[in-house]
Parts: structure tokens; C-alpha cells; sequence
């Protein structure tokens, strides 16, 4: 009789399948890029003409102006509205398995920075113990800034409840978490800096603080500049800030008050 056609093995139908599969997610993680970084968004907010964006990059670009980054329309305000449905689906997707890895150890290290940001530190921890465990060196990076970020707390505890042997000790154990370094000069003024000079930004809890209560505003990814040195682009005698770039964090750029800063 007439030979049957050949059948598809099941390891062909399996392959085929998931494929198919990750075309179909990736297609759907491409609406939930933001447009300004072009990653999977770790932090999203909608602006108030309705567009999706990563929170720290939205942030910037309104920081400076009015309008909507993708229709270049002025915006009716400025309010950045947070999404928990597009937030819960990027989790998703980062769990499937279908994206490529290099993809998701980078938004890990992202969002741990978020998470860090929310309060949620033993999450941050094991996302990025996780992705550092993936081979992603910039994870390595930030689980470092969260132990210092963890030692400044406790010795600023001990400080507070003048336990001065058992701050002392934490520094002898973390010399780099001190909050001011010996022989660096407070900035008083944008005056007291060149454009050109590197100054350090002093721990987190303070930098978060001050910016938190300042125009400028905080982002997670500010975090990267806490404790090192950077360089600084502009001035602003207005408000007092100086723009700082730091290529630990990527060249990124932000800006800080100068009562976050230090001469080293």
C-alpha cells in the first residue's frame, strides 16, 4: 500500500509549540516597553494622556518639561499615575521563561532597585542574588550598595541611641559606610563646585531624604550615586542643585541638592 506521511516527532511539536510561544509573549512584552529606554518596564506609571512609561525615565523627561515624550503634545499635568495590572503582567512575563535571559537579569536588577525603594529589602535581596547567581555583574553592584546602604542605617542607630563603642565598631567592619569620610568639605552652595569637579552624594537615607522633599524629586536609580564619586555637568543657583554623572549608574544623570553633597 501507500507509505503514510512521515508523523512529527513529539521533540518537533514540543520545539514548535514553544516557539511559538515565545514569539507570541514576545510580542506582548513590546507593549510594555517604555519608549524612552526601550526595556521592559520594571516601575510602570501612565501619564495623563494615557501612555505607559518607566517611572525613573518619565520622571527625568518631565523634570525639564511639559510634553509627551511619544506625541510631543503638552501634557495637562504633570501627575504620574501607577499601573499594578501592567506591573503584575511584566512579572509574568519575566517568570514564563520565554525571554531572553540577558533581558530578564536586567530587569531584575531594576526592579530590586524599586523594591529596595518600596521597603521590600529581603525581596531585593533574592531578586538580585538571583540574577548576580545568572551572571549579571551590575547585580553584584547592587546587592554591595545595599549592604553599605543596611551598615550607615545601624551605625546612625547606634549613634542615635549613643551606643558610640557599637558604632565604632561597625565602622572599623564598614569603613566605606561612613556617612561624611574623614576630611571631606560639606557644599554650602552651588559656588563652593566647578563644572568638571567630582563630589561624592552622602548615604542613601540622607540623599533620599533631602530629594524627597525637594522639586527635583527621587528615583530608585538615584541610589547609584549614593556613597561614590560623580561628576558634576551643571549647576542651578536657583534651586541649588548640581547635575551629576556617574558611570557606575550606566551615565546616568541626575539631579541632587547640594546638602547632599560633599568635596572629597
Amino acid at each position: 500500500g501507500t507509505p503514510l506521511p512521515a508523523q512529527p516527532s513529539p521533540t518537533y511539536d514540543s520545539m514548535k509549540r514553544k516557539h511559538e510561544a515565545t514569539k507570541v509573549l514576545g510580542d506582548i512584552a513590546a507593549d510594555f516597553r517604555c519608549s524612552i529606554t526601550a526595556t521592559l518596564i520594571a516601575d510602570p506609571v501612565i501619564t495623563a494622556d494615557g501612555h505607559l512609561y518607566e517611572r525613573a525615565a518619565i520622571a527625568e523627561w518631565l523634570r525639564t518639561r511639559d510634553t509627551s515624550p511619544k506625541t510631543g503634545k503638552r501634557l495637562d499635568s504633570k501627575i504620574l499615575t501607577p499601573s499594578p495590572t501592567v506591573r503584575s503582567a511584566t512579572e509574568r512575563l519575566i517568570d514564563s521563561g520565554h525571554l531572553p535571559v540577558e533581558e530578564v537579569r536586567e530587569w531584575q536588577t531594576r526592579k530590586a532597585a524599586v523594591l529596595i525603594r518600596d521597603g521590600r529589602t529581603e525581596d531585593a535581596k533574592a531578586m538580585l542574588l538571583d540574577a548576580k547567581a545568572a551572571g549579571d555583574a551590575g547585580a553584584g553592584l547592587h546587592l554591595g550598595k545595599l549592604f553599605l546602604a543596611e551598615a550607615r542605617s545601624l551605625i546612625a542607630e547606634a549613634e542615635a541611641a549613643g551606643v558610640e563603642d557599637a558604632a565604632e565598631t561597625l565602622r572599623a567592619h564598614w569603613p566605606s559606610a561612613d556617612v561624611a569620610p574623614p576630611g571631606a568639605e560639606p557644599l554650602r552652595s552651588v559656588r563652593d563646585v566647578r563644572i568638571g569637579q567630582r563630589v561624592r552624594v552622602l548615604s542613601l537615607d540622607i540623599a533620599r531624604t533631602a530629594m524627597q522633599s525637594h522639586p527635583c524629586g527621587w528615583n530608585a536609580q538615584m541610589e547609584e550615586f549614593c556613597g561614590v564619586l560623580s561628576k558634576v555637568l551643571k549647576k542651578d543657583d536657583g534651586d541649588g542643585t548640581l547635575q551629576l554623572s556617574n558611570p557606575v549608574a550606566g551615565g546616568s544623570c541626575y539631579w541632587f541638592s547640594v546638602g547632599c553633597c560633599v568635596k572629597p
